[in-house]
């Protein structure tokens, strides 16, 4: 079972609460008004999968390396693009490989005074 000792040992997450399979923990409120995790022990079955999703509890850190890629525009889409034309290739390539884009547009900013 979650045992939350110190403040500093809980970020408020709740996924303890929604990882519980007996619903045993709940919020309960300090006299600051930050919630911390509750469990009433007689319903607790010690499956320990509160302790298991604890994002503070299993604060490792694991590095995943993004894969990068880099390009060369053609011409046309190169000179009527603020991205030098790598963004409509790097969609492109995205897109056909079956992934999902999303994309920034660049506005002037008008200043009204």
């Amino acid at each position: 079972m979650i045992k939350i000792t110190n403040k500093e040992d809980c970020c408020g997450c709740s996924a303890c609460i929604s990882a519980c399979p007996k619903k045993c923990i709940s919020f309960s409120q300090d006299k600051e008004g930050f919630q911390y995790p509750y469990v009433n022990v007689g319903d607790c079955i010690d499956c320990h999968l509160c302790e298991r999703v604890c994002p503070v509890i299993n604060n490792e850190v694991k590095s995943v390396l993004p894969i990068v890629y880099g390009c060369i525009g053609d011409d046309p889409i190169r000179m009527r693009s603020s991205s030098g034309g790598y963004f409509t290739l790097l969609a492109e390539f995205v897109i056909k490989k079956g992934g999902v884009v999303f994309g920034a547009r660049f506005e002037s900013l008008a200043c009204n005074t």
